[in-house]
C-alpha cells in the first residue's frame, strides 16, 4: 500500500508538473497569437485608409493611364515612388491599388487563420487542463481511500503483533511448565512395565482378600 501511494503522489506531481508547463506554453502562444491578430487587424485598417486616399487621388485617371503611369513613375504629371510589386499567395502583378488589395487580402488569411490556431490550440489545452485535473482528482480519491485502508491495516498489524508477542509468552510459560513435568510424566518403558506389574500384583492380592474375607470357611475368616 505504502508503494502504491507513493507512485499515486509520483504520478499526481508529475501530472501537476506537466500543468504547469502546458499552462506556460499556452500563455506564451497566447500573447504571440494576440500581437499577430493584433498587427493583422491594424495592418488591414492602415491599408483600408491608404487605399481610401489613393483612390481618391487617382479617382479621375483611366485604369489603363494609371497602369502605364505608375509603370513608369509618374501619375498626372507627378513623381510617384517607384515600389517592387509584392508578391504573395495568389498574388498578381499590378497597379499600386492591385497590390494593397493583395496585401490586404493577406493581412486577412494571416488574422482568420491565427485566429483559427488560436482557437483550436486554446482548445487542445482546455480538454488537456480538464483531463489532468479529472486524473488529479481520480488519483487523489484513490489516495486518500487506500491511505485509510493503510491506517486500518497497520492498526490491525500492531494489534497482531501484540496478541502474538502475548501468545509467545504464554507458549513461553508453557513450555516451562511442561519442561518440570516432562520426568513425571515421561518416564522410561521399563518404569511403566514394572510399574503395571507392580499395580497387577496388587489388585490380585487385593482379590483374594476380599475372596477371603468372603468365605466364612476360610482360616482367614476364623482369624478376624
Amino acid at each position: 500500500m505504502a508503494d502504491e501511494l507513493a507512485e499515486l503522489m509520483s504520478q499526481s506531481s508529475a501530472l501537476t508538473k506537466d500543468m504547469a508547463e502546458a499552462t506556460k506554453i499556452r500563455e506564451k502562444e497566447h500573447k504571440q497569437n494576440a500581437v499577430a491578430i493584433e498587427n493583422a487587424i491594424a495592418g488591414q485598417d492602415a491599408l483600408k485608409k491608404a487605399m481610401v486616399i489613393l483612390k481618391e487621388f487617382y479617382g479621375k485617371e483611366d485604369e489603363a493611364s494609371l497602369l502605364e503611369g505608375q509603370s513608369k513613375g509618374i501619375v498626372n504629371g507627378i513623381n510617384v515612388p517607384e515600389m517592387k510589386t509584392y508578391r504573395s499567395m495568389g498574388a498578381k502583378t499590378g497597379g499600386i491599388l492591385g497590390m494593397m488589395d493583395v496585401i490586404l487580402s493577406d493581412f486577412a488569411r494571416l488574422e482568420s487563420e491565427t485566429k483559427a490556431d488560436e482557437a483550436a490550440a486554446a482548445e487542445e489545452y482546455d480538454k488537456f487542463m480538464a483531463d489532468a485535473d479529472a486524473s488529479k482528482k481520480e488519483k487523489h480519491e484513490i489516495e486518500f481511500k487506500l491511505s485509510m485502508e493503510k491506517d486500518q491495516a497497520e492498526f490491525e498489524k500492531g494489534g497482531l503483533v501484540t496478541d502474538l508477542e502475548a501468545r509467545q509468552g504464554q507458549l513461553a510459560t508453557a513450555n516451562q511448565y511442561f519442561e518440570k513435568l516432562r520426568p513425571s510424566c515421561l518416564q522410561d518403558h521399563h518404569d511403566q512395565e514394572n510399574r503395571a506389574q507392580m499395580r497387577a500384583d496388587e489388585i490380585e492380592a487385593l482379590q483374594q482378600t476380599y475372596k477371603a474375607l468372603s468365605d466364612p470357611d476360610s482360616d482367614a475368616a476364623l482369624a478376624a
